[in-house]
């Protein structure tokens, strides 16, 4: 029996606050979220919007590429793994724990205002990628 295990997801959405760029040991990090509205009619077919925030994590050069080149609003396409976190709480004793997609790609995923800048921040990471850093 061949056992396949697939853990990858891609999504879109839109940042919501401006990524910051932390230093874990000797590679950043930036936590992130991205909100997906999803607009629909309702029985009595009046407009309706539900919103979903999705907890996201990228590492190395790519969490630097989308510190430098992203803010908040800015939509993006991106290519992700499942990962669970799981702690204690502190004040209850009870389990936790939180579903994080970290990221493996991301791209711009609407048009911007200056091509250049999405040039620039292809070429950033892929120099850093090169660099061993990613």
């Amino acid at each position: 029996m061949i056992s396949i295990f697939i853990n990858e997801v891609r999504f879109t959405g839109h940042l919501t606050d401006a990524p910051v760029l932390k230093q874990v040991g000797d590679t950043k990090v930036v936590n992130f979220s991205l909100g997906q509205t999803r607009r629909y009619k309702d029985k009595n077919d009046v407009e309706k919007e539900d919103v979903t925030f999705i907890d996201c994590e990228i590492w190395g050069a790519r969490a630097e590429a989308l510190a430098k080149h992203a803010a908040k609003g800015t939509g993006l396409y991106i290519a992700a793994r499942i990962k669970q976190d799981q702690w204690e709480d502190k004040e209850s004793g009870k389990k936790r724990s939180k579903v994080v997609f970290v990221v493996e790609e991301w791209q711009f995923a609407e048009p911007r205002k200056e091509d250049k800048e999405r040039k620039d921040a292809a070429r950033d990471a892929q120099a850093l990628l090169e660099k061993g850093k990613g």
